[in-house]
């Protein structure tokens, strides 16, 4: 895509007059997977590459010239942009989740800046890169899911253990047979438990033939 006479300004008054320079440098940041923006020190926007024209809703024609605070039009991720910007030192980052995404587990951006210096170490622009973490946090979110389950699956056996253990070993008066069927319940616990074990390790259970009874 050919630049436009105001992208091509902009460009000019950033990097300077050399053309290769200007169009290199274009051509990465268009390349990259990840929506980038490059602003002027004004906060004026001078880049933006088609990842974030589409994560923006901001044709890239429309975008150089204009403020990054009249591009986004999203209030709470304007004022979180303003203070990143405003922020002195590089590698500044904050975590957003999309407010449009209509969907169960809407899109969660990293959003990182820094400042971008010429050779004589003079500040001329400040860069945006958004990040898509989604996947980090829907594998976070079944792991969290995956533990659950197994605590709640292992819980319940070892909660009837206890209980008929305790029994067993606080009150003298239980009969032969009620020590017998509390033990048996023990044991069929601790067989349904060592069959949820193995199932998770995928491994096979030696024990787990038994009747569950105590002859």
């Amino acid at each position: 895509m050919v630049p436009t006479k105001e992208r091509t300004t902009a460009m000019e008054r950033f990097f300077g007059n050399s053309e290769t320079t200007r169009e290199r440098l274009n051509d990465i940041i268009r390349s990259m997977d990840d929506a980038m923006i490059v602003t002027d020190m004004t906060q004026k926007i001078v880049l933006m590459n088609p990842a974030a024209e589409n994560l923006l809703g901001v044709p890239l024609n429309n975008a150089p010239e204009r403020s990054i605070a009249s591009v986004i039009k999203n209030t709470e991720l304007n004022e979180k942009i303003k203070t990143a910007l405003e922020d002195k030192t590089s590698g500044y980052h904050f975590i957003f989740k999309l407010p449009d995404d209509d969907s169960e587990y809407p899109k969660v951006m990293r959003v990182s800046t820094w400042r971008i210096k010429d050779r004589k170490g003079k500040e001329t622009g400040i860069a945006i890169n958004f990040v898509d973490i989604s996947s980090e946090r829907d594998m976070d979110l079944m792991r969290r899911e995956l533990v659950s389950w197994i605590a709640h699956q292992v819980r319940t056996p070892l909660t009837s253990i206890r209980g008929f253990s305790e029994i067993l070993v606080t009150r003298d008066d239980l009969k032969k047979e009620e020590k017998k069927e509390y033990l048996s319940h023990i044991y069929e616990q601790s067989i349904h438990l060592s069959k949820f074990i193995h199932k998770i390790l995928d491994t096979p259970c030696d024990e787990c033939s038994g009747k569950g009874d105590i002859g």
